[in-house]
């Protein structure tokens, strides 16, 4: 049986974490462990996380400053060594088949020297847990273009094998924002991505969250809007964008390549190109028009 290797970022999680990592202790998959690095936290997840340490040999902890959730995640990933790796955040709650349902799927697909990553849909549950609802699958097709600009799915829910892993960590990663939308560029762009549209994650919907998953969809739109007047998020994704294409060109096959030096030309032929293409990049025409104004503008 393959070895997986549970990765979660902690900060501030005495409220949630025991319920999560007991449900990832629950899983109907047993060889793995659960690596996890407490990011500075300020509040007792350190004593919690050495109770579970000390009573349990699947779980490794260390306890480094806080530096960010991404780096913290990128530091584990490049630590640990196993055949397959799972993201986990500190206070969802897994279904006990998530494990081996992610393995038997990218099994599937596995050939030599592929990177593969593997997500699933979610269920929404509010801060006690009373379930929300389930988002309906996206529409578009998981592919590069549309993986440019938007992660690609829920990253809590991301299971990679060791050769995408390879790949992320091939590079540094002290310049990259966002460690769920890098890894899915980086293995749209060279590997497969695999997607469940099952549910195996209570995703915990609270203010803490810092996924865009815990928002409603006014407070994405403002968020958005926030995003284009005072954020950098944009110059960030065409500032990576431009990196994936120069670190993995000569790993990319012919069509992906051409795709990604497309959105990469921002002259103004570039971007009329752009935005004259047939690739559907957003889930509705409204926000698809929107989006490809952006493209014209150079915001993104």
């Amino acid at each position: 049986m393959k070895k997986i290797v549970v990765i979660m970022s902690a900060y501030n999680g005495e409220k949630y974490i025991r319920e999560q990592i007991d449900s990832i202790l629950n899983q109907d998959y047993t060889n793995f462990y659960i690596s996890i690095r407490d990011d500075g936290s300020l509040d007792k997840t350190n004593k919690i996380l050495n109770e579970y340490k000390s009573n349990n040999a699947q779980i490794k902890v260390e306890f480094g400053e806080n530096q960010g959730y991404s780096k913290s995640f990128f530091d584990l990933l490049k630590k640990e060594e196993a055949d397959y790796y799972a993201l986990a955040d500190q206070d969802d709650i897994w279904l006990a088949n998530k494990l081996s349902t992610a393995i038997s799927d990218i099994q599937n697909h596995e050939r030599d020297n592929l990177p593969l990553l593997w997500f699933s849909n979610l269920d929404l549950y509010d801060g006690e847990m009373n379930y929300i609802g389930t988002p309906n699958p996206d529409k578009r097709n998981y592919d590069l273009a549309s993986s440019l600009f938007t992660c690609i799915g829920p990253g809590m829910s991301y299971v990679i094998n060791r050769e995408a892993r390879d790949r992320i960590i091939n590079y540094s990663t002290d310049t990259i924002h966002e460690h769920d939308f890098w890894i899915s560029r980086v293995v749209e762009a060279t590997g497969k991505v695999i997607y469940n549209p099952k549910s195996f994650i209570k995703y915990r919907r609270h203010k803490s969250n810092a996924s865009q998953y815990s928002k409603s969809t006014s407070e994405r739109i403002k968020l958005g809007l926030k995003r284009l007047i005072t954020s950098d998020v944009y110059k960030n994704t065409k500032e990576e964008n431009i990196l994936l294409e120069e670190r993995y060109r000569y790993q990319m096959n012919e069509k992906n390549l051409k795709i990604l030096s497309m959105y990469n030309d921002h002259s103004l032929k570039g971007r009329l190109k752009k935005v004259l293409t047939k690739d559907r990049l957003k889930d509705n025409l409204r926000n698809e028009i929107i989006f490809r104004l952006i493209l014209l503008l150079n915001i993104l």
